[in-house]
């Protein structure tokens, strides 16, 4: 890859990650940019979510509001693209942006191509944590996870009824993290 091009971060608008990522190749090329579709970058891992007691695997920015775009950085580029809109700004001083090393984007992109073998759960319960119960008889209490099942997505959860400490076990979908 011995082009000249190196990887920047672009700090993007919020919930327009893949209409650039889709879009900004040709609307650079067309400006006569040296972009290929494989320049614009945007790291999404897949994950799962526990829905009604069912995994539900689903795709999560893994830095939300940033996209990457490998070029040659020219002043006139960087002009253009902190002219566009949905763009504010690429990652780093001005006329001075960030150089990400290709070990990183490597990196990312490894993370990515494990996540679609073995998706992980989107929320982490640990020992300790606390929890607010969402739905149920015990809806609006709120406890402390005493121990966790990943392979079920349960909790066991310590929760003050009546001045006691009563044991609970509950889905992953029944409880939000305080």
């Amino acid at each position: 890859m011995e082009d000249g091009k190196k990887w920047y971060a672009l700090q993007v608008q919020t919930g327009f990650e893949k209409q650039l990522a889709k879009g900004l190749p040709a609307i650079l090329r067309n400006k006569g940019y040296e972009i290929e579709d494989e320049d614009i970058f945007l790291p999404v891992e897949e994950v799962i979510d526990i829905k009604k007691g069912k995994r539900v695997i689903h795709e999560r920015f893994l830095y939300p509001s940033y996209l990457f775009i490998r070029a040659k950085m020219t002043d006139d580029l960087q002009k253009t693209l902190i002219k566009m809109s949905r763009i504010i700004g690429i990652v780093g001083k001005p006329y001075k942006p960030n150089v990400i090393d290709d070990k990183e984007i490597a990196e990312i992109k490894k993370r990515i191509e494990k996540s679609k073998d073995t998706p992980r759960l989107s929320v982490v319960y640990n020992v300790n944590d606390r929890v607010r119960i969402k739905e149920g008889a015990f809806s609006d209490f709120s406890g402390i996870v005493e121990s966790v099942d990943d392979a079920k997505a349960r909790l066991k959860i310590m929760v003050t009824i009546f001045g006691r400490s009563t044991p609970l076990e509950l889905d992953y979908d029944q409880v939000e993290k305080i």
